[in-house]
């Protein structure tokens, strides 16, 4: 039984068959002798184990200090879309922990494998290392439809940020969400197939981490291509300063993706250009369901820290109104982090650029600007 949609490490009973040579030294049973190759594939499956969950230990560490933060900002901080950033969230959180869990005890399984061959319990023969290979095997089965899983999460979030930005236009959304299906079929298929069906031909599991990729690539270039446009229009509108935060917005955008991106490639190109026994491909596959995570939780802490732009859209007054303002065909609710959202009888659009600073209690619902008082300026 091979994985394949997570390179872990060869299936326990895979290095068995070179068999253990056991002797009693003098009248202690407790001391063995185990044949030096048997021992050497053990050992190497127990290394890779290890790693990973390091990987996974630190990486999970970095992502919960980002969770905590998020948490705190998106519990003080009122605005439309904070219940289900909240959830998404939550989500996300309880999928990191699941995986690193994962890790954890297949490490913890690794070991115990490789004391009961030292031992003279073999598989199949021994009941006890059957029944540990077997867990060993299952969670990765599980850490592997969990990688799916975790990917139809945050790149839904991607998503709904995407469709936001381009004020709920669901024929710009409508591509990256059959990109994603697409991706998830192929995850899920890959792993079913790999390990349940018994065919000569498979699912290449690396054509979901691809179109995973692509995926990805296309939200950044919506995303960030659509705030480069707003931000063309804001350099007459706005101040160089103002100009400058949708500057830092892109620059989010497309630092969170290429997080995400380059970590999956990198493992792509190592299960494809190294030997399957090599540790870092072990690495690679652990630091994945984490920066998966930490990306858009990146964003929320950034956005929520101030180095953002939100822009709300609000009821216009009249036609007459909406005709002044032809060079400004944008506007979407507020989806983040405190923004109060205006009167209906106000203008139109309005652009809440709020500092870091500001605080909540504050009267103030920031530097609030009337696109329309802004048109009368230039």
């Amino acid at each position: 039984m091979a994985t394949h949609w997570v390179s872990a490490p060869q299936p326990l009973h895979n290095v068995v068959d070179a068999g253990v040579a056991l002797a009693p030294i003098g009248s202690l049973s407790m001391y063995y002798t185990i044949d030096s190759t048997t021992f050497t594939n053990y050992w190497g499956i127990v290394i890779s184990c290890a790693f990973g969950a390091c990987t996974a230990i630190l990486l999970y560490g970095t992502l919960l200090v980002l969770l905590l933060i998020a948490t705190y900002l998106l519990y003080h901080r009122a605005g439309a879309g904070r219940r289900s950033l909240s959830a998404a969230t939550a989500l996300m959180a309880l999928l990191a922990t699941a995986q690193l869990g994962i890790r954890l005890r297949a490490a913890v399984a690794a070991f115990q494998v490789l004391r009961l061959a030292v031992e003279g319990e073999l598989w199949p023969q021994s009941a006890r290392a059957v029944s540990v290979i077997n867990l060993f095997d299952n969670l990765y089965i599980v850490d592997d439809f969990l990688l799916v899983t975790n990917n139809l999460v945050t790149d839904s979030l991607f998503i709904y940020r995407c469709f936001i930005v381009w004020n709920h236009n669901i024929r710009i959304a409508v591509i990256p969400i059959l990109l994603l299906l697409t991706t998830t079929v192929i995850g899920y298929l890959s792993v079913y197939e790999d390990e349940y069906v018994i065919s000569s031909h498979y699912l290449d599991f690396r054509v979901a981490f691809i179109m995973s990729v692509v995926t990805n690539v296309a939200l950044m270039a919506l995303t960030a291509g659509r705030i480069w446009w707003i931000r063309r229009d804001a350099c007459v509108l706005l101040e160089s300063a103002s100009v400058r935060m949708y500057t830092t917005v892109i620059a989010i955008i497309l630092e969170s993706g290429a997080l995400y991106c380059i970590s999956v490639l990198i493992y792509v190109i190592s299960i494809s250009v190294l030997n399957q026994d090599n540790d870092m491909i072990a690495v690679f596959r652990a630091a994945m369901p984490q920066i998966m995570n930490i990306a858009p939780t990146l964003i929320i802490v950034r956005v929520g820290l101030g180095h953002g732009v939100r822009v709300d859209e609000v009821r216009a007054n009249s036609d007459r109104e909406h005709r002044a303002l032809p060079r400004v065909p944008f506007g979407a609710p507020a989806a983040t982090f405190g923004v109060r959202a205006p009167a209906r009888d106000q203008a139109s659009f309005v652009i809440d650029i709020r500092a870091a600073r500001e605080n909540d209690n504050d009267n103030e619902a920031g530097d609030n600007i009337s696109l329309s008082e802004l048109g009368k300026r230039v």
